[in-house]
């Protein structure tokens, strides 16, 4: 889910949770947020994440408040879908 809405973005884009649970389970993603930072703070354990606060990140373990997802050290490249940045070549 996480991966997947990051895939999609461009490189430094980060994402909210609530994206993610809209996309996934429509009109009830209220319900599903937390199953969402579950799963994001899974992902950030293993580096294929970070998670943000007001722009800096936060201890996967330790943060309460609205967060914002971005790609890892750890982010799979395979999984990124080829993006054109500004005056580079394609990755």
């Amino acid at each position: 889910m996480v991966l997947a809405a990051l895939a999609v973005r461009d490189w430094h884009t980060t994402i909210c949770p609530s994206e993610v649970a809209r996309e996934r389970f429509g009109d009830d993603f209220r319900q599903h947020m937390e199953t969402v930072r579950r799963a994001a703070r899974r992902l950030a354990h293993r580096g294929e994440v970070i998670i943000t606060q007001k722009g800096n990140t936060v201890d996967p373990a330790n943060f309460r408040g609205p967060i914002r997802i971005g790609r890892g050290p750890q982010y799979r490249l395979a999984q990124a879908p080829p993006v054109t940045n500004p005056g580079q070549r394609r990755i």
